[in-house]
């Protein structure tokens, strides 16, 4: 891949020294729909910090145990706070709205790297990989004081499994089903305390099914299937007991069919890459310097009646430090650098399809007795809009027993997207940023098990169905955990399409990209669930269960019309019973109506979807496992014109070596 050449202003030379950018991880990992208990989180606040110390609404998420799923939006829609709208199958154009925020306002981390299409504005979640990724963090609410644009209504995090010292390890995974439909992936992992690392690799292939109805002007009566090839390598050095370097590199291929009416094998060739390095050194006790540097690209070659080939290229570094003040207080200070570029036959040959963000930022904090307080302020200097200046502040009180109340209030901003700016006949270099502000109260709960009830425990298969829902990973401490919150974000200079054009250039004769609109996103959201995670090997039943209800009023004030695709209901819930070697699961989403378009004319009816799983523990590492997507085939829609998966039947075997 091309890099260009790297250059600092004065300021940021001058503190090159600093850093703290990089994400651990812990051995706790926990299914969809749960929050790790305990839980060591990342992305809440730039470094690992305890769940309980903080007023945020954050889930972890395990991609891939007995959970299986086809791609990232289809594991994260079982994820409470979050809707996801797709053009199809699972290897179609999708988004992940989060709190009722655009797709766009969704910024996708990769290990603290982004991974997004700088054209679209947006993540491509169908580009990214599944079965490489071992744990996922969901941040709900906007976190642009922490990183900057895109983050206006939350954060979605992936980390590459950790390699365990010791002999080499083995890992595999087989599965078959309908519509042709078959999955493989393997990997290779091990090392020593100071040097570690893996390899995995995963083939995904489908005839797939009709991804269209005949309301889309698209509509072919044919197979809509899909090809993706994933690959990742991780390793990590432990240069001394303060010194740490990890490196990751990951490349996915996505070829998948769509429907363009007359013109035959309409397709989509997208490459995602990203290779990265991080590290972080301690100068004392209290004391941590860090550093990051890496490229992402997102590459996508349309071949249709209407062709064309988007690249946009990320190249981001950072450097920041963290202080540790007393035991109850710290301090970081960050300094990063992005720089975008996107080139496209679409574009014209003047425009400019590159932009550079310096950025500064500092992160507080603090915990006296009950009180729990974080701030943050971040400013972003862009070459191609104003400079954008984001803060937040939560404040939270231990209640004693597990529980904590306390509320937040903080600003965000997306920045436009190339083709908003650029695309002919459509884009407009005058198009501004999108600002958010956002207050949030919230009740949150977390119980531990008592020791006489995390005494007992499950076999394998059974710590794994545990695992599975949410309860952690095993060896982990399970209990209950739930979550009240309130919250309200305003939105301006919401980008859209403008039938009327302001410009009167004859370009924009049938319209454009303009600001026009004003958003007001209200909401609660509700959780509470289980999780019986085992200590010890004896054979006992062990039970994980969330329940997660979320009432949404999304609100154009422009025009007071409800946001497009977005359901005001919506209810995710799932369990897992695991007894000997034996595991059984379900999950299950329904969402009310929604509107597919912004004048509130097409209607989208509402929706529920069942998914079963199961699995038997065969003995010496080996399992076997069985799923149904749909299990009740239901037909339904989250874009107009688009059908979804329907049932679909996998058995599988899988295989880690012990």
């Amino acid at each position: 891949m091309h890099t260009s050449p790297i250059t600092l202003s004065p300021l940021a030379m001058i503190t090159c020294g600093l850093a703290v950018a990089f994400g651990a991880t812990t051995g706790v990992s926990a299914q969809a729909g749960m929050t790790e208990l305990p839980g060591i989180v990342v992305t809440a606040t730039r470094s690992p910090e305890p769940v309980v110390n903080l007023m945020t609404d954050i889930d972890t998420l395990d991609s891939d145990e007995s959970r299986r799923a086809l791609s990232m939006s289809q594991l994260l829609r079982f994820a409470g706070g979050l809707q996801v709208t797709a053009n199809g199958g699972p290897a179609a154009t999708s988004g992940v709205l989060i709190r009722g925020g655009n797709a766009g306002h969704t910024l996708t981390l990769i290990e603290g790297f982004r991974v997004s299409s700088a054209s679209l504005g947006q993540t491509t979640f169908e580009g990214l990989p599944l079965v490489p990724i071992g744990r996922i963090e969901v941040l709900r609410g906007p976190a642009s004081a922490l990183y900057g644009a895109d983050a206006l209504a939350g954060v979605v995090q992936l980390f590459a499994p950790s390699a365990p010292p010791g002999g080499l390890q083995f890992s595999g995974q087989a599965a078959a089903g309908q519509e042709n439909t078959r999955q493989v992936s393997g990997g290779l992992s091990g090392g020593t305390e100071a040097l570690s690392g893996g390899l995995i690799l995963s083939r995904d292939r489908s005839d797939g099914f009709n991804a269209t109805t005949p309301d889309n002007f698209g509509f072919n009566p044919d197979r809509d299937g899909y090809r993706r090839d994933g690959a990742l390598a991780h390793f990590d050095a432990r240069l001394s007991s303060g010194s740490h370097l990890r490196g990751i590199a990951l490349q996915n291929r996505l070829v998948s069919d769509f429907d363009d009416g007359a013109f035959k094998n309409a397709r989509v060739d997208q490459r995602t890459e990203l290779i990265g390095l991080k590290g972080s050194h301690e100068l004392d006790a209290a004391t941590e310097l860090g550093f990051k540097l890496g490229q992402s690209s997102d590459e996508s070659e349309v071949f249709s009646s209407f062709p064309g080939r988007f690249r946009s290229r990320l190249l981001q570094y950072g450097i920041s430090g963290t202080r540790r003040l007393n035991p109850d207080t710290q301090l970081q200070l960050l300094v990063e650098r992005l720089e975008e570029k996107v080139a496209s036959t679409s574009y014209d040959d003047s425009a400019a399809g590159k932009r550079t963000t310096n950025s500064i930022g500092l992160v507080a904090l603090t915990s006296k007795g009950p009180h729990l307080l974080q701030a943050g302020v971040r400013l972003d200097d862009s070459s191609q809009y104003a400079a954008q200046t984001n803060y937040s502040v939560a404040y939270g009180y231990r209640l004693g027993g597990g529980l904590r109340a306390g509320g937040s209030f903080a600003t965000g901003f997306h920045a436009p997207g190339f083709n908003d700016l650029y695309f002919p006949n459509y884009g407009r270099s005058v198009i501004r940023p999108e600002t958010s502000r956002s207050a949030e109260l919230g009740l949150y709960w977390r119980q531990p098990l008592t020791a006489a009830s995390t005494a007992s425990s499950v076999s394998r298969a059974g710590k794994r169905a545990a695992a599975s829902v949410g309860g952690g990973a095993e060896g982990g401490e399970g209990g209950w955990h739930g979550k009240a919150v309130l919250f309200q974000s305003r939105v301006r200079d919401l980008i859209s399409f403008a039938a009327v054009c302001p410009d009167p250039d004859p370009q924009y004769a049938f319209g454009c990209a303009d600001n026009v609109d004003r958003a007001r996103i209200s909401g609660l959201s509700l959780g509470i669930g289980q999780s019986v995670t085992s200590l010890a090997e004896s054979r006992t039943t062990g039970l994980d269960w969330y329940l997660n209800l979320d009432f949404l009023d999304p609100r154009n004030e422009t025009t007071d019309t409800r946001l497009p695709r977005r359901a005001t209901r919506q209810v995710t819930a799932g369990a897992a019973y695991g007894v000997g070697d034996v595991m059984v699961g379900a999950d299950l989403l329904a969402a009310n109506r929604r509107f597919d378009d912004a004048a509130n004319r097409q209607a989208l009816g509402g929706y529920l979807v069942l998914n079963l799983r199961a699995a038997y523990q065969l003995g010496a590492g080996w399992q076997a496992f069985a799923t149904v997507d749909n299990a009740g085939d239901r037909r339904y829609s989250t874009a107009f014109g688009y059908a979804p998966q329907g049932r679909l039947v996998m058995l599988g075997v899988r295989y880690r070596s012990e």
